[in-house]
């Protein structure tokens, strides 16, 4: 392959899966074409493309932020719609609860983890 494009786990998080649907399709859109492969023209096959970093936003949301991304149901379906800004809402208060009164002890956990928390 000449050309790569890496882009990284965590920036996968909230509106960045849909940029990185969008900039993945270029180069898998012109390699299907210079194939003449069906699947350039398949929409079945761009929804589970969709899916697919619709679903790695949300994995790696969780782990990281408490709660599935936001914007997912932008990415999933190219559109904003106000059931996608409810949940959107939804998953924003469940941050800010995790944040205030649930993820002290995860920190102290990575920060023991990576020697940055002295037991005393």
């Amino acid at each position: 392959m000449s050309h790569l494009l890496d882009l990284g786990l965590i920036i996968s998080l909230d509106r960045t899966n849909y940029v990185q649907d969008v900039i993945s399709s270029i180069p898998i859109s012109k390699f299907l074409y210079s194939i003449d492969s069906l699947l350039a023209s398949n929409p079945t096959f761009w929804t589970a493309h969709r899916s697919l970093w619709a679903d790695n936003g949300d994995r790696l949301s969780k782990i990281y932020a408490g709660t599935g991304a936001l914007n997912t149901s932008a990415t999933r379906t190219g559109k904003k719609t106000f059931a996608g800004l409810l949940s959107d809402a939804t998953k924003s208060v469940g941050r800010a609860y995790i944040n205030n009164f649930q993820d002290k002890g995860k920190q102290n956990a990575i920060d023991m983890l990576l020697v940055r928390y002295l037991v005393a």
